[in-house]
């Protein structure tokens, strides 16, 4: 046993000294790497801060307080059915039995985002009709506007609101 743990450290001993003392550019490129991926990480968690202010500030301005809630972020793209990278940053709000909802995306593929979205509403109109035909105007009216990687949606009762705001919020 003795012996086993003698020769152990030995080699032990043997690799630690074979060591190289200068870094190599293996390691110099996986720092510039690692300091990438945190500039990519802290510019994901700024797209999120913005658009969950972004929607925020939709509901307050229109009044949906009471009717909707925020939907956690993990079901976001199960409930749009994004493909991976479609969308960087999501905020979405809904309300239970109601057509109201806000969304706010940040898109990396406008095109997919803005086809997502109109797919959520024909699943949604058609789910509606079902038990609740009177909300189907809301979702005939959505509001779903893009300007510069940023789509907003929103669907509720005051059309031309819903439109002021998206058009404010988007800068148009």
């Amino acid at each position: 046993m003795l012996k086993k743990f003698v020769s152990s450290l030995l080699m032990i001993t043997l690799l630690v000294g074979c060591g190289s003392s200068t870094p190599s550019s293996s390691t110099s490129s996986t720092t510039t790497e690692n300091t990438t991926t945190e500039a990519k990480e802290n510019d994901s968690e700024k797209d999120l801060e913005k658009v969950k202010k972004l929607a925020s500030q939709i509901v307050d301005d229109l009044g949906l307080q009471e009717s909707v809630v925020a939907a956690k972020d993990r079901i976001i793209p199960g409930i749009f059915f994004f493909e991976e990278g479609t969308v960087s940053a999501s905020a979405f709000y809904l309300a239970d039995k109601k057509a109201d909802s806000v969304g706010v995306f940040k898109a990396n593929d406008v095109e997919a985002c803005k086809e997502c979205v109109k797919t959520y509403l024909e699943t949604l109109k058609a789910q509606l009709q079902t038990y609740a035909p009177d909300e189907i105007f809301k979702v005939d009216n959505a509001i779903v506007e893009e300007k510069d990687g940023l789509v907003v949606m929103i669907v509720c009762d005051d059309i031309e609101s819903a439109r002021q705001e998206a058009n404010k919020i988007l800068g148009k």
